[in-house]
């Protein structure tokens, strides 16, 4: 799946912001709109990273939720 693509259901699945998920990956939410439009692509190395830093936010926001629920 193209990472642009990636990252419009990663936002949508959580109601996140350009700006929110900017902060999650670490890049400007700038960067994040044209990697979403198709403008730019992460290199390798960095696309790694990002979806290792998704994946993380997620575990901790799905712990978080069950810890609400005890």
């Amino acid at each position: 799946m193209d990472f642009g693509k990636k990252l419009l259901e990663f936002r949508a699945k959580y109601s996140l912001s350009q700006k929110q998920t900017s902060e999650i990956v670490g890049v400007s939410y700038e960067m994040i709109s044209q990697y979403e439009n198709g403008k730019y692509k992460p290199t390798a190395r960095n696309k790694i990273i990002f979806e290792n830093k998704m994946k993380e936010w997620e575990e901790n926001k799905n712990a978080r939720s069950l810890e609400k629920k005890s």
